[in-house]
């Protein structure tokens, strides 16, 4: 089958530039060029949104120009599962306490951007329910409100810096329980629970741990 190749360019920022090429068959194959201090990558994927967003927040280098190619001190992390057929990922920054408390990184009350950096994004491939709440196949930023007793989970359809939170783009909003567990210094994401229709995404920082229930629809 002959590949429909195109060729593309977009700035970031006035400082920095993508070049890609990729050709679109039976398997998606994407070769991306970031200039000037950036190198060669190459990632399967499968529509142009997962393109564009990888794209956008610039997953395939794992730094980007907002860091200057240096070591974040919250550093970036991917996880992924597959739960029955469907693959849920989430991308995210995980910042450290360091001596600060919990009540000072995560406010009472306020939205958080659940994590650092950019918004934390979650990419679901097909139909899931998030809590109970149906979310469509697609990606997403998560932002979280702390509560005394439980954590208001919020899936928002914007990607930005995490803390350009806009509530006119929320999707849906679940609430989940907070409970205590095994302290955590830097802020993790994971999942456990698994089954072939359900998965537990886990929050977890200092002594607080939020358990966020999906299933597949």
């Amino acid at each position: 089958m002959a590949a429909d190749r195109r060729s593309f360019r977009l700035a970031f920022f006035g400082d920095a530039a993508l070049n890609f090429d990729f050709a679109l068959s039976l398997r998606q194959t994407v070769a991306v060029q970031l200039t000037p201090n950036y190198t060669l990558h190459e990632i399967y994927l499968t529509n142009w949104n997962s393109i564009l967003n990888c794209i956008i927040r610039r997953e395939l280098v794992g730094c980007s120009p907002e860091s200057g190619g240096k070591a974040r001190p919250s550093p970036n992390a991917t996880i992924s599962q597959t739960i029955g057929t469907t693959v849920v990922s989430v991308t995210y920054g995980r910042p450290g306490l360091k001596g600060r408390g919990i009540e000072t990184m995560v406010p009472t009350g306020k939205v958080w951007r659940t994590g650092a950096n950019e918004s934390t994004a979650i990419t679901f491939s097909s139909d899931v329910k998030v809590g109970d709440k149906a979310i469509s196949a697609g990606t997403y930023s998560i932002y979280t409100i702390s509560g005394e007793y439980e954590m208001t989970v919020i899936i928002n359809s914007k990607m930005s810096w995490g803390t350009q939170y806009d509530e006119t783009q929320d999707v849906a909003r679940t609430n989940v329980p907070v409970t205590d567990g095994d302290f955590t210094e830097w802020f993790t994401i994971d999942f456990d629970s698994l089954s072939v229709s359900k998965a537990n995404m886990n929050l977890s920082w200092g002594e607080y741990r939020v358990v966020i229930p999906i299933e597949v629809q």
